[in-house]
């Protein structure tokens, strides 16, 4: 009922976020089950869902971190507590990431206004980025960038709140 996030994975199963919770569908709309997310007393803040190989991730912004789960809804690990602040800097209580074929996960950390790259274990993989007003390559205003998608060949899209736009990048952080 209050979904804020959905992946669509293999067989057309529908993975839905909602406060504290991931519920699963079938291609059909059947519920198929859903599990508990976040920790004891911290329910998740579920704002983004992606499922890779028999991975379920979720990015929990009250948690400021992406919690990795198996198709049960068993916890694997916690991706973006490994760097320097220990969590991802979300003053807009926002948390959007993507994941390639190959497991690199890419995502926002809105308030240091970069886009971040991580490993499966947790490892930081690198980040590009900054706060800026007239260089289109940087990110404007507060909380950006706010969305984030990976295409098929590798390519980065973000989108900006403030000023409204989409921008698309080489996995080196170059504008395209």
């Amino acid at each position: 009922a209050d979904a804020a996030c959905l992946a669509v994975g293999a067989g057309g199963r529908v993975y839905v976020g909602a406060p504290g919770r991931l519920e699963i569908f079938d291609a059909d709309g059947a519920r198929m089950g859903g599990f508990v997310a976040g920790e004891k007393d911290h329910p998740a803040s579920i704002t983004a869902v992606k499922v890779y190989r028999t991975e379920i991730l979720v990015a929990d912004a009250s948690a400021r971190c992406i919690r990795r789960y198996d198709g049960s809804g068993m916890p694997l690990g916690v991706i973006g507590t490994k760097n320097k602040t220990g969590r991802f800097m979300l003053p807009n209580r926002w948390l959007d990431f993507d994941v390639d074929s190959a497991g690199l996960i890419r995502a926002t950390d809105t308030g240091r206004h970069l886009v971040t790259a991580w490993g499966l274990d947790g490892s930081p993989l690198g980040s590009f980025g900054k706060f800026g007003m007239t260089n289109p390559v940087d990110f404007v205003g507060c909380c950006n960038p706010v969305n984030l998608a990976l295409t098929p060949d590798g390519k980065i899209v973000t989108g900006e709140k403030m000023v409204a736009r989409v921008k698309v990048y080489e996995p080196d952080g170059r504008l395209l």
